[in-house]
């Protein structure tokens, strides 16, 4: 998994967790953008909740 995806599982469904963060990074390096993309397409229950 990479480290966005790592940072966006966090927390709970009440808090942001580290999304500023890597929603931060995703801005600065746009090359990020089609990993965080692969990411909030997975359709698996450990991550779906956290990326929808």
């Amino acid at each position: 998994m990479n480290q966005l995806l790592e940072w966006l599982k966090g927390g709970t469904l009440r808090s942001d967790g580290f999304a500023p963060q890597a929603a931060d990074l995703v801005t600065k390096q746009p090359q990020l953008l089609a990993e965080l993309l692969e990411g909030l397409d997975d359709r698996s229950p450990a991550k779906g909740s956290q990326c929808h």
